[in-house]
């Protein structure tokens, strides 16, 4: 029988865009080339984890946790994050094409973006206190409160 508790496990080139039979939680865990592009990761919950070369596309995040992620060189766009759960809410992006993502409303302080492109990506009324945002391409990006 498969969890749905994984802590310190290593996924490469997984495909993850079939729906789950329940909400998974990942821990510590390092994801190397998977495919979540349109996955919904409802209620699924990502702690402590590091992705590399992802691709995330449209993926759907309705109440998903993530909290305190990395993400290098993944494809993200399109993804509205305000939807995730905003209970310790942490991410940074290394390398990461975020064009027309959303971050309505979230609390990203300290939050790190370097040299990711961002075109009309949307952070009205985002909590950006101390993020840093180091070779980003911030055009048409809307930064209201």
């Amino acid at each position: 029988m498969e969890t749905n508790y994984h802590e310190g496990k290593t996924f490469e080139q997984i495909d993850f865009t079939q729906p789950a039979a329940a909400p998974r939680s990942f821990e510590d865990c390092t994801f190397i080339q998977c495919n979540f592009e349109k996955a919904p990761l409802l209620n699924d919950d990502f702690m402590d984890c590091q992705f590399t070369g992802c691709n995330f596309t449209m993926a759907v995040m309705d109440n998903t946790g993530m909290k305190n992620n990395q993400f290098k060189d993944c494809k993200m766009i399109g993804i509205d994050f305000s939807r995730c759960n905003n209970f310790n809410f942490a991410v940074s992006f290394d390398n990461c094409p975020l064009d027309y993502a959303s971050f309505f409303q979230k609390k990203m302080k300290k939050a790190i973006f370097t040299n990711c492109q961002m075109r009309e990506t949307d952070f009205t009324e985002t909590d950006l206190s101390a993020a840093v945002f180091n070779g980003c391409d911030l055009r048409n990006a809307v930064f209201m409160l």
